[in-house]
């Protein structure tokens, strides 16, 4: 005599006797996709070459491509990303003393080695990010936003590139002080 027969649709069945478990379960970590990180790319004039989808929108700020760091953060950010720039190409020299930029088309093929890297942990979590700073980018409604940032220095084929990472800083509660009616 052959076993239970499964119900036709899978709604109908009892779920103690098709042996399935219940129900809605709610999602584990490892079920739900990974989160995206807030990143860009930059070349080494610190000129945004690609970003997440989400990086623009985080900043508050469209269309981010091709522009300067220096020229998207506020004012007083701005000889931070200068005295950065200055210290990955430091880094990039002690690297790498001999290192010669592409000179055929370099513009060309520094963006498609940019373009070819992914924003997967495999890509990113490769990247030593050993420099973090806070940098404050104002949005279109006048709110300054700050950031903690994660930079690095990376290289595809014969580009070095900068890594800059964004996490949210969360916004603290403010205390409102009530008037005290005695």
């Amino acid at each position: 005599m052959p076993g239970p027969i499964a119900p036709r649709y899978i709604d109908w069945a009892n779920t103690n006797d098709a042996n399935i478990y219940g129900g809605s379960m709610p999602p584990t970590p490892r079920m739900m996709p990974p989160q995206e990180p807030i990143c860009a790319y930059l070349n080494m004039e610190m000129q945004i070459a690609k970003t997440t989808q989400n990086f623009g929108d985080t900043v508050v700020l469209q269309p981010v491509v091709g522009r300067k760091l220096q020229d998207i953060v506020a004012a007083n950010d701005r000889e931070k990303i200068l005295r950065l720039q200055r210290n990955f190409e430091e880094e990039r020299r002690e690297r790498e003393p001999n290192y010669l930029p592409p000179i055929y088309l370099h513009k060309f093929e520094e963006d498609r080695a940019i373009q070819s890297v992914g924003f997967g942990q495999e890509e990113i979590g490769q990247v030593r990010t050993d420099h973090s700073d806070t940098f404050t980018f104002p949005g279109s409604d006048g709110q300054q936003r700050a950031f903690h940032v994660r930079l690095g220095l990376a290289k595809r084929e014969a580009t070095y590139f900068i890594v800059l990472i964004l996490k949210m800083i969360p916004a603290t509660p403010q205390q409102y002080h009530q008037p005290s009616t005695s």
